[in-house]
């Protein structure tokens, strides 16, 4: 009965040590699978995010051609930036001497006509950008017609009648977010993943800024970085509901710890059947009365005895109870029985072997 409980539950115990290894395994795997298919989708989608702020980088650099080609001069600004302007650029804009005299459209842009290098939000990264050459991106900020903006700023330098160079001012293009990278992230969301993108405060900062995220936390997200001009970007992205791929763990949870416990009650109906098959061996071998063996289990050993020694000589012994049956007549068939087990214990006691 022991053997019968036992063995059947350590064959259950080990079966579920072995369910968790497997489970951990596929965890594992799977989560290290995940992370491996978000980094390539980070890298794919956050260059194509950077694209997407580029394209709307260079209508600075459209500006700044016809600047280089008319010698500073601009003629028809409102016409040429009706052109450049799309559904994710919130004004164009141009900024002689760092202070900004053109906007379009210029109705409700009144208040951004300013001096962009003594501005105390706007002067240090502005002057960064002239002294240093470099385009910069200064924002997140809050639009007044709504929603979110990023100013970009492309510094122009021209050349006098000597050939020196001078600094003429900035063309400047200020990108509604996340309008810029719109498809990105809603074909990246498409795919279940949760986004954040972020970037430095200023080109000499280590501080990231959010520009746009998705509504759910990010929980241990792979990142993609990019440059622009000198300042960086962060576009960091994680599955929605996590990493672990909870319905896969279920079901396999599921399936394995059936096929443990199907095991165990074969294993249990296994160790029942050899035990039965044990007795029905032991009672067609021996004589239940007396626990010796019977014509058929006599036969048997003798056979196996001859077939191991073929040149013993063996001898044979026939009892015989005489009077048995009065025996069983006088004193009962309980008394019979009785004499007959009395005889097989002595035949045992004296036989030994």
């Amino acid at each position: 009965m022991k053997q019968k409980t036992l063995i059947p539950l350590i064959v259950f115990l080990l079966g579920i040590c072995l369910v968790g290894i497997i489970l951990y395994k596929v965890d594992s795997h799977e989560t290290a699978q995940n992370h491996t298919t978000a980094l390539l989708n980070a890298t794919a989608y956050g260059e194509r995010i950077k694209n997407e702020i580029t394209e709307g980088i260079d209508v600075t650099d459209v500006l700044k051609q016809i600047l280089i080609s008319e010698s500073g001069e601009f003629n028809q600004f409102d016409m040429i930036a009706e052109n450049l302007m799309s559904d994710s650029i919130e004004s164009v804009q141009l900024a002689p001497n760092g202070v900004v005299t053109d906007i379009y459209p210029s109705t409700g842009n009144e208040a951004g006509k300013i001096d962009l290098l003594h501005d105390k939000d706007r002067g240090k990264i502005s002057c960064y950008a002239r002294d240093n050459h470099t385009i910069i991106t200064q924002g997140p900020f809050k639009l007044k017609q709504g929603g979110s903006g990023i100013a970009v700023r492309n510094p122009i330098f021209l050349k006098d009648e000597n050939g020196l160079e001078y600094f003429w001012g900035f063309t400047i293009v200020v990108l509604r977010v996340p309008d810029i990278f719109s498809d990105a992230v809603s074909a990246l969301s498409s795919f279940g993943y949760e986004y954040r993108i972020s970037k430095t405060d200023a080109p000499w900062s280590d501080t990231y800024n959010i520009v746009s995220q998705s509504n759910d936390s990010l929980i241990n997200p792979v990142s993609y970085t990019f440059t622009i001009g000198e300042e960086e970007w962060m576009f960091e992205v994680a599955p929605q509901g996590g990493w672990r791929n909870n319905l896969l763990i279920a079901k396999t949870s599921v399936i394995l710890t059936a096929n443990v416990i199907l095991l165990s009650v074969l294993t249990c109906v296994w160790l029942t059947s050899k035990e039965n098959k044990n007795r029905f061996q032991i009672l067609a071998h021996t004589d239940s009365l007396t626990n010796i063996y019977n014509r058929y289990g006599f036969d048997e050993l003798a056979a196996k005895m001859i077939a191991k020694n073929p040149k013993t000589h063996f001898v044979a012994a026939l009892f015989d109870i005489d009077d048995f049956k009065f025996i069983n007549d006088i004193y009962g068939h309980g008394y019979g029985d009785r004499a007959l087990k009395c005889l097989a214990d002595s035949m045992k006691a004296f036989f030994s072997i």
